[in-house]
């Protein structure tokens, strides 16, 4: 696996670094759940990228952010929720959410712990709402 550099990938699609990794997400999101046709959208989708899949007994959709690696997951967890609010209601049979990121949640401080409270956040957020979220970051 060849480990991406994030800003040589923002410095080569610097037109729009956001929409490219989005398709780049896409590619990914349709190689792993076998969509050889591809996922019917609308442009400028709210809450998800493409229309959920089905897989199984699961309904799955999924969002790309294109953080930069200043940026952190938990400077963001309120948009991310805001996603989880716009997934569930335009699609409320979704039952897992993937988030593609180019960044990491960083690991608790507390020595007891490997999440921090911000991810427990967003993650119990999602479950309050029967969504599994599913991390895909860097």
């Amino acid at each position: 696996m060849i480990r991406p550099n994030w800003n040589l990938f923002k410095a080569k699609f610097s037109e729009n670094p956001q929409d490219n990794f989005e398709w780049f997400c896409y590619i990914l999101f349709c190689k792993e759940f076998q969509q050889e046709k591809g996922i019917f959208r609308f442009k400028n989708q709210s809450g998800m990228e493409t229309n959920p899949v089905k897989v199984g007994d699961d309904y799955i959709s999924w969002e790309a952010k294109f953080y930069t690696t200043e940026d952190k997951l938990s400077s963001n967890k309120e948009e991310l929720k805001r996603k989880i609010d716009i997934t569930q209601s335009k699609n409320p049979e979704v039952t897992k959410l993937y988030f593609y990121t180019p960044v990491d949640w960083t690991e608790s401080s507390n020595k007891a712990k490997r999440k921090t409270e911000d991810q427990k956040e967003v993650e119990e957020y999602a479950k309050n709402k029967n969504i599994e979220i599913v991390w895909k970051g860097a």
